[in-house]
């Protein structure tokens, strides 16, 4: 009679030659390595034999627990890029990382020579909300803020915290009468939805367009355009989209 006849898995088996080693991983066993068969062997199984299998379920262990680790170590890479990358409050990118991402995208519109558009965006009177009402106050608007704006871009485009109240986004393949016309559904938008039942003051931000031309090597020469028409649209009674014209010249394009 077989050896493994009484085993419970003969009937289904029948199993009449085996040998195995249990398989651990990180001291934990996680199934058998083993090699079976419905013919009895015409010699039992020597020491060498069984020596071999244990040397082979534990390089299969060690190889698992090897790529655990490796796993393990680039799932906590791509957490650290990512905390790297992200601003804590708004959950956007910050400044580092949206400025890399805007030198990527001028590099491409100088090989593809299809135009974005950047926009600088600054919340109006956000020193007064914090001195009014509280950092933490000003810190909930700034989230706010932040989730409506992204909730409305797509995901080609590109936004970014590069400022205490300031940001930035980059719309992909957008000339500038088209992102005027996002810029304006974004400022109302903001008027709407951004307002807080505790803060006296509308919250409303202002908006600065410059759309990419050829002499922006850098996308730091496109932000500054941006910034220019933003400060023309502060200077000129804020809650307004300006865009910045070649020459240095801003232009209002809307108003509450």
């Amino acid at each position: 009679m077989s050896p493994f006849a009484k085993h419970p898995c003969y009937g289904i088996f029948a199993l009449e030659s085996y040998i195995g080693a249990p398989l651990l991983v990180d001291g934990v066993v996680h199934g058998t390595i083993n090699f079976s068969a419905p013919e009895k062997r015409a010699r039992d199984f020597s020491p060498e034999d069984i020596q071999i299998i244990r040397q082979f379920a534990d390089w299969v262990g060690h190889e698992i627990a090897r790529q655990r680790d490796h796993q393990a170590l680039m799932d906590a890479k791509i957490s650290l890029e990512r905390v790297a990358s992200i601003d804590d409050l708004t959950q956007i990118l910050n400044r580092r990382a949206f400025l890399e991402r805007a030198n990527t995208e001028i590099q491409r519109f100088r090989r593809t020579k299809r135009p974005f558009t950047a926009v600088m965006l600054d919340i109006d009177k956000f020193k007064q909300i914090n001195d009014m009402h509280g950092h933490s106050t000003g810190d909930e608007v700034l989230a706010r803020f932040a989730h409506t704006v992204g909730s409305e871009l797509r995901a080609v485009d590109v936004f970014g915290r590069v400022g205490g109240e300031e940001f930035c986004m980059i719309l992909n393949e957008t000339n500038m009468d088209d992102a005027m016309q996002v810029c304006e559904r974004l400022r109302e938008k903001i008027v709407n939805d951004c307002q807080f039942d505790r803060v006296t003051q509308t919250i409303t931000c202002s908006l600065g367009l410059a759309t990419s031309s050829r002499e922006d090597v850098e996308f730091s020469t496109l932000m500054q355009k941006a910034d220019t028409a933003l400060y023309q649209a502060k200077s000129s009674g804020r809650n307004k989209c300006v865009a910045y014209q070649s020459g240095g010249d801003a232009v209002l394009a809307s108003r509450a």
